[in-house]
């Protein structure tokens, strides 16, 4: 049995990311964080959403610092970027990763509870999902900000959907590819899987007890594990 397959084996609940784990979108967000600075004066810079944006977390308060952008209030920002990446999402337009369906399905006819904990909206991941797949629900329970959690690197979200699954924080294994998500998990007290992409490529994730190049590798594992 492969470290992974174990991993999975002992795992009391398995706790998915989204963006840029089950969900090809985090381009979408640049796109649309991207439209919303340029109407206010200021180009974003891809390479630099990667690092400070998807990997660390810091959103637009972040950018505004990092770039001494007076006048710009956050909140104006990350509003009229969700009107935008949900028009997407309810559209179609962002797809999901190749397997992450199916696994989400596998898991859910398993004997290990699993969810989705992400900090884009519940509401607007279910809309992805039923644009990408007609299903009217998604195969799992889904643990999304805002719902007066911290986002993460705190681990808010990653305790609230353990407590959902009625599962230990200690039991609980996380599917993640930020470091935002990994310090998330960490700190929660769960092992973390590392899905590596093109979008994290350069980065460095000590704290990852597995790496992983698909979710395949993952659906594998699933049934590897005998569970």
């Amino acid at each position: 049995m492969t470290d992974l397959a174990r991993l999975v084996a002992d795992a009391r609940g398995v706790l998915f990311d989204f963006d840029g784990v089950l969900a090809d979108s985090e381009w979408y967000h640049f796109e649309a964080y991207r439209l919303a600075f340029e109407r206010r004066g200021h180009r974003m810079d891809v390479i630099e959403y990667w690092r400070h944006w998807s990997d660390l977390g810091e959103g637009a308060p972040g950018e505004i610092r990092r770039h001494g952008l007076a006048g710009i209030e956050p909140g104006e920002i990350m509003a009229e970027k969700r009107t935008v990446f949900d028009r997407w999402a309810a559209q179609g337009r962002i797809t999901l990763r190749p397997g992450a369906a199916e696994l989400l399905t596998d898991f859910a006819a398993s004997g290990i509870p699993a969810a989705i904990a992400s900090n884009t909206a519940a509401a607007t991941i279910a809309s992805l999902f039923a644009a990408r797949t007609g299903r009217d629900e998604v195969p799992v329970p889904v643990i999304g900000a805002p719902v007066g959690l911290r986002k993460k690197p705190f681990p808010d979200i990653f305790l609230e959907a353990a407590r959902t699954l009625g599962v230990p924080p200690g039991g609980c294994l996380v599917v993640e590819d930020a470091r935002k998500g990994v310090e998330a998990a960490r700190a929660a007290g769960m092992e973390v899987v590392l899905l590596r992409s093109g979008e994290n490529r350069n980065f460095e994730y000590p704290e990852a007890a597995v790496e992983i190049g698909s979710l395949e590798e993952l659906r594998r594992a699933l049934a590897a594990s005998g569970r």
